[in-house]
């Protein structure tokens, strides 16, 4: 089995809304790439992930990217473990564009059930868990 840490970027956070940037690691490869979502990027949004709809303007979408067949592949494979945090909406997202995970584990599920009795812990997004556990590594908040 191999671990996919995956997140998504996305236009908002409607039915309509759709994939902007997807990025990932497995092993020791990184994938990071924006892509032309068919909505426009709305302005809370671009406010939380710094993307504009002039960024990825020029940008393939998803499906038509060269990437979208080995992710598509890869994530519906049985042999790969897709982790995000907050598997339901990169879940959502994802099956927007076509593709259907296989196994997923959620981090924010975990940090809830793990964390619960931690009172630094208020709030479960992944900056306020970063600063609540001291991890002031830079290298994970590339």
């Amino acid at each position: 089995m191999k671990l996919v840490f995956l997140d998504t970027e996305t236009t908002g956070l409607t039915d309509y809304d759709r994939l902007c940037q997807l990025a990932y690691k497995v092993e020791d490869m990184i994938h990071n790439e924006l892509y032309k979502p068919p909505v426009d990027i709305n302005i809370e949004a671009m406010a939380i992930h710094h993307i504009t709809n002039d960024m990825v303007k020029d940008k393939p979408l998803f499906k038509d990217s060269e990437h979208y067949e080995p992710i598509k592949l890869m994530l519906e494979s049985k042999d790969h473990i897709m982790i995000c945090h907050n598997v339901p909406y990169d879940q959502k997202m994802l099956q927007r564009e076509g593709i259907t995970p296989k196994t997923t584990i959620c981090t924010l599920k975990l940090a809830r059930h793990l964390l619960k009795e931690d009172k630094k812990v208020t709030k479960y997004n992944l900056q306020h868990l970063r600063f609540a556990l001291d991890i002031n590594d830079e290298a994970a908040v590339a």
